[in-house]
């Protein structure tokens, strides 16, 4: 079935907005999850959780971009396309790089993005979501980070 087909049309904005809800929520258990796997888990897996947890972030910091390509085709801005290209390549460069530089690099992502999107003029209540979800997902990378330090 095609995603434009009626079966995605039509949808009421109560049901959108608590759909996204949902999802960016159940999105943050693999941060919460593997940033304290980083602390709870014997030394051994707290590599693999902290690479995890780096590939995860790398993945959702390109998906945020999503909508901004999507923006970017439909506006006409070839601006908005360029700049919907630098995070995703930011998380790769990411996971390339050592686990202390690379969760920092993704942090730093994923508060650019955020602060761009401010002035984008999505809904109200998108800018509340995803100013809750960054914040989460950067204090548990931040944890994260601080476990490789100790």
């Amino acid at each position: 079935m095609p995603l434009n087909s009626s079966a995605f049309q039509g949808e009421s904005r109560v049901k959108l907005r608590s759909t996204a809800y949902l999802l960016g929520y159940a999105g943050l258990l693999p941060f919460i999850g593997l940033a304290g796997a980083a602390y709870f888990m014997p030394q051994n897996y707290q590599e693999v959780s902290l690479s995890a947890l780096m590939g995860y972030a790398a993945v959702i910091l390109s998906f945020l971009t999503g909508i901004h390509w999507g923006q970017g085709i439909q506006s006409g801005s070839a601006g908005r396309l360029v700049w919907s290209i630098l995070p995703a390549l930011v998380a790769w460069i990411a996971v390339l790089m050592p686990l202390r530089l690379g969760l920092l690099a993704l942090m730093l992502g994923m508060l650019l993005v955020w602060v761009a999107e401010k002035g984008c003029g999505w809904p109200s209540w998108y800018a509340k979501l995803r100013f809750q979800l960054t914040l989460i997902v950067v204090l548990c990378l931040g944890a994260a980070w601080v476990a490789q330090v100790l």
